[in-house]
This record gives C-alpha cells, structure tokens and sequence, in this order.
C-alpha cells in the first residue's frame, strides 16, 4: 500500500525546493523529475520527502517500510536514520531583546540539532525500479535516502509503502469546511486547486470521498459558483469564523449524516493549499490506531513571506500564563535538514489553529459544538476542551498563510479580551490563575493608554464589562450589531513621509524596565503636552513623554498612523478598568459557576440552530 507518495514543488512552493530535495540546484528541479549530475548527491532529509517513521510507529500499526523508486543512471544509494532534539528553554528566552530576524537567526542557530546514522537495507532493481527495503523500523525520528549519480540520473517518481491487513484499514471520509466573508478570488484558487487535484482527478487517493462545504458569511456567492455536486454553498449570517465554521459543521457532519463523513477539515479561505496536504492527510487517517481515532490532526503554519519558515506547528494554552499560546517550534527553518528531525520531537499541545484542522465526526457532535465567540480563541477553546483526545502532528502537512501586518485591526482587542476571559472562566483556572491573567492584562492595558492607543484600550475595557455581565447579556446580544460598532474606530495608515516624520527617528529598541517606563509615562500625562510628533516602531515599548502626537510605525507595511495624546481619556479609562478589575476579582466565584453552567448550552446543536438562523433537518 501506498502511505506517502514523493512530492515536487509545484504552484506556490515551486521557488522552495529545499523542502523536497536538498543537494542538488533548483535548476535541475521541476515540477515531475529531478535530474541530479554525475557525481552529485540527491538526499531526501526534507520536510516533504523524508518519512516520518517514529510517528508512524506511534500513531499507526505500520511494521514494515520500503522506498520504492524509478531513477534512470547509475546510482549509489545509502539509508539514513536521524534523530533530532530541541533546546525548548533557549526557545522561551531572549525575543524581546531581538527583532525577528535576529530571533530567527538565533533558532535555527541554537535551538535544534540531529544525529545521523547509515542504516542497513536491501535493494532489488528492475530496470529504472528501485525497490528498497528497510531492514529495521525505528520508534523515533526520520528515515530518508541518499541518491548519488555515477552517471548522469534522474528521478522520476517514487513512494514509500508498507505491507498491512487490511483490516486493520478505517473507512475515511473528509469534508473540507471554509468560511469566507467576500474573499472570492482567495476561495476560488483553493477551491478550484482542490478540484483539480482531487475531485475531478481519477489517480487521486481521494477521488469520491472529499466534499466541500462553504460557509458564505459575506452571501456574495453564487450557489452555483463551483460546477460539481461536490461542492455545497451556504448564505451565511456574518458571525464571523466561529458561526461559519459551525455552519460547515453542522451541514457536513450532522445534517448530511447519509453522506457518512468521518472527518471534518477546517480550513481558512485565504491560506495557500498544497493539493497533496489533503492526500496526505487522507492515508494517515485510514491507518490510524483505534486509539488515536479520536484525535485532532493539526497542520503547520508557514507564512507566505517566509515560505520555509515554520510559524507553529500547534500549541499550548496554559490559563493566563501567556497572553496567547505558546506556539510549538516557532521559527524553524524546514529548508534545514537538522529541522526536519527536530520537528518530530513532541512538545505538549492543547490545541492546534483552524487553519487546517482535521476534527472526527465521532468529536464534532451535537452537544461539542465550537462556543460562538464570532472570532478569535474559538479554536483555542475547542482544543483545550478535546486535548483529551489528543492532537497529532506529522511533517508534510502545513499550509501557508498570508503575513499579518504588526498591528492588527483595533476591533480584534475585544475579542482578545472577552473570548479570553469566557475561556478560561469556562474551566478552572483558580485564583492564583486570575490573579497572573490580571498582572499581564494590566500591563497590556497600560501598554495602550500610555501609547495613546485609547481606542484598543476602550475596546478591552468594554469587553472586560461585557464579560462581567455573564453569559445570559452575551447570548442576547446582536453579533452583527455588536461587530459594526466594533468597526467604528478606524486606522488611516500612512507612510512616514506624508505624516512630516523623518525615518532616522523611529526608534527601534523598547525600555526594558516597563514599570520605570510607564510610571514615568503616568506623570508626564499630568503635565501639558507640547507640540511635537514622537515617532516610534510598533512593535516596541518607547516613552512619548509629553509629546502630543505620536506615529506608530509599522516595519511590515512601512506605513504608520498619528495617534493624539488625551489626558482626560487616560485618567478616565485607566479609572474605568482599575474599578472593573477590582469586580472581576471579587466576583471570581460567582462568574466562574455561571460561565461553566452556560457552557454546554452554548456549545449545543439547539442552540447554535437558533443562532443561526437554521430549521432542523430530520
């Protein structure tokens, strides 16, 4: 059988092809061969075309593995077996003190390692047909191959393959689930990419057992956009990525139960989707052990900007420890062979982004619905919530994802806040818990209201009112009606030569004393403001003093935007939230018992078929 076939570079990764094959020119590379010069060595430690055999030991009942190849030439060809390690305290330490590129230097420097060894196997060759034998199945870390050419070669195709009862095989039926919100052009590359690739495509592994299901937040599509029965299309109410992806959901896995899908994938509009992913994901799904049936299966993260720059391969959510979850192997470089082992080393997760996220039929059920957060924390929340199943991650499954700006939008600090909060009062986070959340909240907040970032700052002070109002104010409020006045307070970003502001200036490097810088900052707030423009990076920590306006400037766009200093919305909102803390501490007991009681309610399908809008399907 089949498990994983060898990948090309093709479409959007066709400039990595690191990621394939390292050791030979990416002029020899194209998108169905490889021609490696006399002389030269072809070596498949890459993230695609090594095979992952320690988390194929674990997760499947494989017991035997060959390599089967079609190459012309004379060849030499050597087994390896490698096994990686990681340094996860340098990983903790160090960022803030560096910008991004010198972080990334600094990881894929000294954050990982592998040791290699020659291992033995056997080769029959029948013509151009290599097919090679590994003699011992190993409990961890990769196996790959060496290909070097005494003459001339090239490599045409190849695959790696196990010998397995059948009956040992799982039925396996995806859905792919898409929530789009006026992303058209983005959605009809995937869609269309997906189509070609593996619906209308007779070789493919998945050929009848994939279906799509959109959820049009937007309802600017046309039903009958996509020509293939295999592709469903539903007018949405906009809220947001949470309603969507519970609306592909619900269709998918509990109205359309006569289709027998076994598995969900959510997966965003706008990433760029490597057709193979899905086939992969597939094979891996129809050998699983009864044991992981349940699981989670996750994908890497890479940025478009970045393409062979791993942004996270899951991640751990620990209460209020970290403002947000401490992503998994952040930063390493998969065009680096020492990488690619490394990232096999399991590192404890709790939930993995929506990007792509493979869910069981058997965990998306009726009373395990997404909570309706509209956007943001909704699949931190649904992962910690089925960490107990676990969660699988496996190299040559990942997807690229457009780079944020360093500034997002000022609406997303309500969600950050009160999504949040709901997450962690939905379980029991303890006080000593809290406490930690309202130290690095505070130190957020005071990070906007002396940056003159009034508006982000309001933003989390109204959704720290709105959480202590409970459950029963969130669930009557209006979604969309909430969200457009979220909207109402907008950037104008500009580049530093329309704002009068002189580049040289911008200042680079934060204070590293944040309490000296902020108490600071609270006495200059008391004393008039002159007449100057403080310019600064966005990304860091700098003191504006008495200066009455300030330009945030982000290195990403090389844009920025003019803030005004305030002083009666500084007292007025840093008063507002010391009195709102204070209730959030208090009333700890009382929230915690009421958002916890509310949680399977609004995780159930009645409920999210009222929201929604839906009529239950028999």
């Amino acid at each position: 059988m089949l498990i994983q076939p060898l990948l090309f570079p093709s479409g959007i990764i066709s400039n990595e092809p690191k990621l394939f094959f390292q050791g030979i020119s990416s002029q020899n590379i194209s998108d169905d061969s490889v021609v490696i010069p006399s002389g030269s060595k072809l070596s498949l430690e890459t993230y695609f075309n090594s095979f992952s055999i320690g988390k194929w030991c674990k997760y499947t009942n494989i017991s035997n593995l060959i390599l089967r190849l079609t190459v012309s030439g004379q060849l030499e060809i050597k087994a390896y077996h490698a096994i990686g390690t990681v340094e996860n305290g340098l990983l903790e330490k160090g960022k803030g003190k560096l910008t991004e590129d010198e972080y990334i230097h600094k990881v894929n420097t000294l954050a990982y390692k592998a040791v290699r060894e020659e291992i033995s196997y056997s080769i029959i060759q029948e013509d151009d047909t290599y097919t090679i034998k590994f003699n011992q199945i190993y409990p961890d870390g990769i196996i790959y191959v060496t290909i070097k050419a005494i003459t001339e070669a090239t490599l045409i195709n190849g695959g790696y393959e196990t010998e397995i009862d059948v009956s040992l095989l799982s039925p396996v039926k995806l859905a792919v689930g898409i929530c789009t919100f006026k992303r058209e052009a983005a959605l009809t590359k995937n869609v269309n990419s997906i189509l070609k690739g593996i619906i209308n495509n007779p070789a493919s592994p998945l050929k009848d057992k994939l279906e799509i299901y959109i959820a049009d937040n937007g309802q600017t599509l046309e039903k009958s956009a996509f020509e293939s029965r295999f592709i469903h299309i539903f007018p949405n109410s906009n809220v947001g990525g949470a309603g969507g992806f519970t609306r592909t959901m619900i269709e998918a896995m509990l109205y359309d139960e006569a289709k027998s899908f076994t598995h969900i994938i959510l997966m965003d509009d706008d990433i760029l989707l490597y057709t193979f992913v899905l086939e992969r994901t597939y094979l891996l799904l129809c050998m699983l052990k009864s044991e992981y049936r349940k699981a989670i299966l996750g994908a890497s993260m890479f940025l478009d900007n970045l393409p062979t720059v791993q942004q996270e391969v899951g991640a751990e959510y620990k209460n209020s420890v970290t403002w947000i979850g401490r992503a998994n192997h952040k930063y390493f470089d998969m065009g680096n062979p020492d990488a690619v082992s490394a990232n096999e080393v399991v590192n404890k997760t709790n939930y993995t982004g929506w990007w792509y996220t493979c869910i069981p039929r058997t965990v998306a059920t009726e009373a395990n619905l997404p909570m309706p957060y509209f956007i943001h924390y909704d699949d931190t929340e649904y992962g910690i919530r089925n960490a107990f199943n676990g969660q699988i991650f496996i190299n040559g499954i990942c997807v690229w994802h457009p780079a944020p700006a360093n500034k997002g939008p000022i609406w997303i600090a309500y969600y950050n806040v009160r999504n949040r909060l709901i997450t962690m009062f939905s379980y029991s986070l303890g006080r000593k818990n809290l406490f930690k959340y309202i130290l690095a909240s505070s130190k957020l907040f005071l990070f906007q209201i002396t940056r003159y970032e009034y508006g982000r700052a309001r933003l989390m002070l109204q959704a720290l009112q709105d959480f202590l109002q409970g459950p029963d104010v969130f669930v009557s409020q209006d979604t969309v009606a909430l969200h457009q006045n979220l909207l109402k307070d907008r950037l104008t970003f500009v580049f530093p030569e329309e704002a009068g502001v002189d580049r040289k200036v911008i200042v680079r490097r934060h204070h590293k004393n944040f309490f000296i810088a902020g108490t600071v900052q609270l006495f200059c707030n008391l004393l008039p403001a002159k007449d100057s423009v403080a310019a600064v990076d966005g990304r860091y920590f700098s003191i504006p003093y008495r200066a009455g306006k300030l330009f945030i400037y982000d290195n990403k766009s090389d844009k920025g935007y003019i803030l005004k200093r305030d002083q009666k919305a500084f007292f007025r909102l840093l008063f507002g939230y010391i009195g709102a803390t204070w209730k959030l501490f208090w009333r700890y007991k009382g929230l915690l018992h009421d958002w916890q009681e509310a949680k399977p309610t609004l995780t159930s399908l009645p409920f999210w078929e009222k929201y929604l809008g839906l009529n239950h399907k028999e």
